[in-house]
């Protein structure tokens, strides 16, 4: 019986480090991609200025 409750929080303490794993990955997902919005923005204005 205590083995089995062992069992039960290792799975549950795994499945948080998951999440936890997911969150991390989806702020750094989301700070990427406004990264890549933002050089991707202000490249056609470094184009503008170095045609200039």
């Amino acid at each position: 019986m205590n083995i089995l409750l062992y069992y039960k929080f290792y799975i549950a303490f795994i499945l948080f480090l998951l999440c936890i794993k997911i969150i991390n990955n989806k702020k750094s997902y989301y700070n990427s991609y406004h990264l890549s919005a933002y050089s991707y923005n202000t490249t056609p204005h470094k184009k503008k200025i170095v045609s200039k």
